[in-house]
């Protein structure tokens, strides 16, 4: 992960810079600029998109009481698809845009989580999470209480 945090803050500027004149040399640097505003926009109506079906999605998922790793993965990946198309550059556009195939973010979504979602789910198994529960079967307990707070009130005066 460092890694790829040093390629992106010291390297890709870089490469961003030389496809800039590459493509400015090609359009002209007037629809370079053009084109770079309209990746943005696009962007940002595709985040509105694709990130309300990815939170319909999850919502879905925990009303039939499982929790929503891959609407919450996908999600994220939706963000950062539309981060990328937002800023300026034909390198992170073409990220941005693969991002936003479904099908990418499954194959990622699949390769990502392959070991760490059965021992997430064990873990919140063994702790009744996802196992339904019957009213008549659950422990009730029965409570009497005194509220205290006014008898603080008036030790303190």
């Amino acid at each position: 992960m460092p890694l790829i945090i040093l390629f992106m803050v010291f390297v890709m500027p870089f490469l961003e810079i030389g496809v800039f004149v590459k493509v400015g040399g090609i359009l002209g640097a007037g629809n370079t600029v053009l084109l770079t505003l309209l990746t943005g926009v696009f962007g940002i109506v595709l985040i509105r998109w694709q990130g309300l079906s990815a939170v319909l999605k999850i919502r879905g998922q925990m009303n039939q009481e499982v929790f929503p790793f891959e609407g919450i993965f996908q999600g994220a990946l939706v963000l950062l698809a539309g981060v990328m198309l937002f800023i300026p550059g034909f390198i992170t556009d073409s990220i941005g845009l693969l991002l936003f195939v479904p099908l990418i973010r499954k194959a990622i979504y699949n390769v990502y989580s392959s070991g760490s979602k059965t021992i997430i789910r064990e873990e919140y198994s063994s702790k009744g999470i996802f196992e339904e529960q019957n009213i008549e079967e659950s422990k009730i307990i029965d409570v009497d209480y005194k509220d205290i707070s006014n008898d603080d009130k008036k030790n303190d005066s």
